[in-house]
């Protein structure tokens, strides 16, 4: 009975650690940056704990030693977490996508101001802009958009820049998100994308049309689609 509770102790704390730990992160910011330095250190600790295990029992069992009872039942333990542990990731995946999928909805609705811009835009001078800049500053103003010059070669030109504060990621993620448009052709709507780079050279993307189409490689996320 004693050796149960242990058990059952041991499956508790390996799902806290490792299934449990990376769906709250995910509840935190749908990007999954919060705890995540958290998370690669755990897990590096309970795999370092887990290797000099292993070692130790080869080591016995390759001199012969018979192991004693108190070592029989930390590595009866050990197998408990580790089994538990494994197990709780995959599914833990599963409990965080839509976790995952609703903050990224929120943060769609919150990109929602420069597809307003752009409509009020096009309702009032008949066509859609060539480029973000043109919305500043009568469809998009201080604090929100600024025009900054850059300097390319020899010529300077003026950029957007945007800033905004969300609600629905973290403060790094905040500091990741990056705009771009693309004008209208023949065939093609205008597109906005808004991309959340996450280091490493990894982005979640998102993009929106007014017709609001995507191809299969695109997840419906309110009125924008996220890249799979």
């Amino acid at each position: 009975m004693k050796q149960l509770k242990w058990f059952a102790l041991a499956g508790i704390i390996a799902i806290g650690l490792n299934g449990g730990l990376r769906v709250f992160n995910i509840w935190l910011s749908p990007t999954g940056r919060v705890l995540d330095s958290t998370i690669f250190t755990l897990w590096i600790i309970q795999v370092g704990i887990a290797i000099l295990l292993f070692l130790g029992f080869v080591l016995n069992a390759t001199q012969g030693k018979e192991i004693d009872d108190k070592w029989q039942q930390i590595y009866k333990i050990a197998g408990v977490f580790i089994a538990v542990g494994l197990i709780s990731i995959p599914i833990s995946n599963i409990i965080a996508r839509p976790i995952q999928f609703s903050g990224y909805e929120t943060f769609v609705q919150e990109n929602d101001f420069l597809i307003e811009a752009i409509e009020t835009f096009t309702a009032e001078t008949g066509s859609p802009p060539e480029s973000l800049e043109e919305l500043v500053p009568n469809y998009l103003d201080e604090p929100t958009a600024t025009l900054v010059e850059d300097q390319v070669g020899d010529e300077i030109r003026q950029q957007i820049e945007i800033v905004r504060t969300y609600n629905s990621i973290d403060s790094r993620s905040n500091n990741g998100v990056l705009y771009s448009y693309k004008p209208p052709t023949e065939n093609d709507p205008w597109q906005l994308q808004v991309s959340i780079y996450l280091g490493s050279f990894q982005s979640t993307r998102f993009i929106y049309n007014p017709e609001e189409k995507y191809s299969n490689r695109y997840r419906p996320v309110g009125r924008w689609g996220l890249a799979e």
